[in-house]
């Protein structure tokens, strides 16, 4: 997935560009019911650990921060002393439910990068309500540390499942963009205010 030819670079353009802003977006064509979203930028004069800190930090408030819209998460257990599982909830522009996640989540060195992968399972701990959907989601990051700056990679593949009207698809892929203006932003330490799109 990460070196498919078909990835296609979207419209969008940073709106923190005149400060140094690289966020760069990047789709492909949907394989069923499955779609695809990538996004590549930096974060000046910080560390792989401080991106991880605040990135993947293990309580509600703190992804908060950069994801408006979060409103459930819970750090289940280990599976390993490098696995753990995760439960996300999500809120959606109404007349669209909810979704919600159970992730595996693991993390690993590789060539000189930190690469953090979660892929959906179905695990009795994260329960199915009927509040949310349980959507499915494969994904992944990329930090290197370049100098004093790092380079980040996001890769996603998922499947809204339950109805998704077009709409959403786009929604989804924009929401991602403001995600990681908020976390490059808090990750220096600068006032970002989240909002729902």
């Amino acid at each position: 997935m990460m070196h498919d030819p078909k990835w296609s670079m979207l419209s969008y353009v940073d709106p923190d560009q005149a400060d140094g802003g690289d966020i760069k977006l990047f789709s492909r064509p949907a394989i069923g019911l499955f779609h695809f979203i990538k996004g590549s930028f930096s974060i000046r004069d910080t560390t792989v650990q401080k991106c991880m800190s605040v990135m993947h930090a293990d309580n509600l408030p703190e992804r908060q921060k950069f994801s408006a819209e979060i409103v459930g998460y819970e750090k289940i257990g280990r599976v390993t002393p490098n696995i753990h599982l995760e439960f996300l909830t999500y809120w959606a522009p109404p007349p669209v439910a909810g979704r919600d996640f159970c992730f595996l989540v693991t993390r690993k060195e590789v060539d000189g990068s930190t690469w953090i992968y979660g892929t959906s399972v179905d695990y009795k701990q994260c329960p199915k309500t009927s509040a949310y959907v349980r959507s499915s989601s494969m994904w992944c990051w990329q930090l290197t540390q370049v100098g004093e700056h790092v380079l980040l990679q996001y890769y996603n593949c998922f499947n809204p499942r339950g109805w998704a009207p077009r709409f959403i698809i786009s929604w989804l892929k924009s929401s991602v963009a403001n995600e990681l203006r908020a976390a490059r932003a808090v990750v220096n330490g600068k006032a970002f205010t989240v909002e729902k799109t």
